[in-house]
């Protein structure tokens, strides 16, 4: 029926629009989880990390797969907003074209000054950096195999390759 929303099914707010979050198989959580464990050992008083929570960045409302806030836990506010992220990142199974042609510009333009798409389907992420005029400056592609600089002072280097599942077949008896 108009004007009613299925309970059932998840949505984001992006540019005035409402969009049906999709359905993720396994590659998407495992991504989520790689990238928390890569960042686990940063200091807990200077950095939070976040999981698909809600994010304000102006009229919008995203719920970015995984981000790093600047300062700890307790120094975030109730609503988080654009100017507490350090690093953001989408995961990109289905969704590639939207964390492209939408998301991007949107963070551009909330100056997030890194963004990493996480592409599942061609096993790459792309990192957004620089925001200037409702764009990002700079971006780089990293293939499986090469590594990811630090985000951020205090952040981590990362195997690109560590965030996607690799199909290594049946366990050896």
């Amino acid at each position: 029926e108009r004007g009613s929303l299925d309970p059932e099914r998840h949505y984001e707010i992006l540019c005035g629009e409402l969009y049906e979050k999709l359905g993720r198989g396994w590659p998407h959580p495992f991504a989520i989880t790689a990238l928390a464990l890569a960042f686990k050992n940063l200091d807990q008083e200077r950095f939070c990390l976040m999981s698909q929570s809600s994010l304000r960045v102006g009229e919008n409302l995203p719920e970015p797969d995984f981000i790093v806030l600047g300062g700890g836990l307790r120094g975030w506010r109730q609503t988080l907003t654009a100017k507490d992220v350090l690093l953001l990142v989408e995961v990109a199974d289905t969704t590639f074209g939207l964390d492209s042609r939408v998301k991007a510009p949107m963070y551009a333009a909330a100056e997030i000054p890194v963004y990493w798409i996480v592409d599942i389907k061609r096993c790459r992420i792309e990192v957004h950096t620089r925001p200037e005029s409702g764009q990002y400056a700079e971006t780089r592609i990293f293939d499986s195999g090469q590594v990811l600089p630090p985000a951020f002072e205090g952040a981590p280097m990362v195997l690109v390759s560590d965030l996607f599942v690799v199909d290594e077949g049946p366990p050896a008896a």
